[in-house]
């Protein structure tokens, strides 16, 4: 993960849709590739079995995390976290692969990309009403 990292940091310019859209992309090709893939059934099979919990997985995913969350803070995102990323991108792209059904690249991307503007949409169209309310 640390090389992976390393290798393909994610691009922070301060535009969430186009640099999620670079990040899912890169995700999606990566989870094509076979040793990926078996690193991601290898993690998963630990987790199953007991053997890897949430603690000793967190250092193989810290430096991604952090750079996701600044991704999100570049573009001034503070209605989104790591837990959006993690469910609207994330969960779906993993579980597609691990079920051998990895999705394309391409418009699947783009599908998970507008999933998480849509979030961040409705949470922002949400947000004046929930503040008037509160004055009130």
């Amino acid at each position: 993960m640390a090389r992976l990292s390393r290798r393909a940091p994610l691009t922070v310019t301060g535009d969430l849709r186009a640099d999620a859209l670079v990040y899912t992309r890169q995700l999606l090709a990566d989870l094509r590739a076979d040793h990926n893939l078996l690193l991601a059934k290898t993690l998963g099979a630990a987790m199953r079995t007991g053997g890897l919990g949430f603690e000793e997985l967190r250092p193989f995913v810290e430096s991604r995390l952090h750079q996701i969350q600044a991704m999100l803070a570049a573009s001034g995102t503070t209605e989104l976290d790591f837990q959006d990323v993690l469910e609207l991108i994330l969960a779906p792209a993993y579980t597609h692969a691990l079920l051998d059904r990895p999705l394309p690249s391409d418009t699947d991307a783009e599908s998970l990309v507008d999933n998480l503007i849509a979030v961040l949409t409705h949470r922002r169209s949400r947000t004046p009403a929930q503040n008037s309310d509160s004055d009130t």
